[in-house]
């Protein structure tokens, strides 16, 4: 049922909107009744989704090929990722809180999940996630020190890293290649949350 407290109005300008449309209002209060596992893994697929749907743009469209809509899809299909594992791992750790920095890192995500799922059936590739071949481990912390701050959901997010210094590192897309990690990353998705116990 729709809420009691006034809902708060924005005025939207559509990109298309045929003659005909039947405008239908769409509520959070809709989604707030499902359990927060199940609604991060909603928006999970969503941002997959999304992700993919501006990929395909660009293979079908040159015009499409730009850095900017590259971005928008290493952010979406990272963004994408985060929320896969918190679903998850929420669902057999529903009171713990992602939070701070840490919330956003794919590699701490990425090992809280491996250790509430070490069955081998729960495996997926996760894209993203750093890795340090033939460093020591001091290397490695200082790396991680260099770059802290780097994480996709702020690299892909942002065109700088702050006013007037770019991100370090040269970073290469191609739309194809990207399409079919998205289509088995989906894949893996379903796989999962089949597998999954969610209230």
């Amino acid at each position: 049922s729709p809420p009691t407290a006034p809902l708060r109005q924005r005025r939207l300008t559509p990109l298309v909107r045929p003659p005909t449309e039947v405008l239908i209002m769409i509520g959070n209060w809709q989604h707030q009744q499902a359990s927060e596992p199940r609604r991060y893994l909603d928006y999970a697929f969503a941002n997959l989704r999304a992700s993919a749907d501006v990929c395909a743009r660009m293979i079908s469209n040159d015009k499409e090929q730009t850095w900017a809509n590259a971005s928008v899809v290493l952010f979406l299909e990272a963004h994408a990722v985060e929320l896969f594992l918190k679903g998850a791992i929420l669902s057999v750790k529903p009171n713990i809180r992602f939070g701070g920095q840490q919330g956003h890192d794919l590699n701490s995500l990425s090992d809280l999940y491996d250790q509430e799922f070490s069955d081998q059936k729960f495996k997926f590739y996760v894209p993203f996630k750093d890795e340090y071949l033939g460093f020591t481990a001091d290397e490695i912390d200082a790396l991680k020190n260099e770059h802290k701050g780097e994480s996709p959901s702020m690299l892909f997010r942002y065109p700088v890293k702050s006013s007037q210094q770019e991100w370090p590192g040269i970073h290469g897309f191609d739309p194809s290649i990207s399409l079919e990690s998205l289509r088995s990353l989906q894949s893996d998705f379903e796989r999962i949350s089949n597998l999954l116990t969610i209230p």
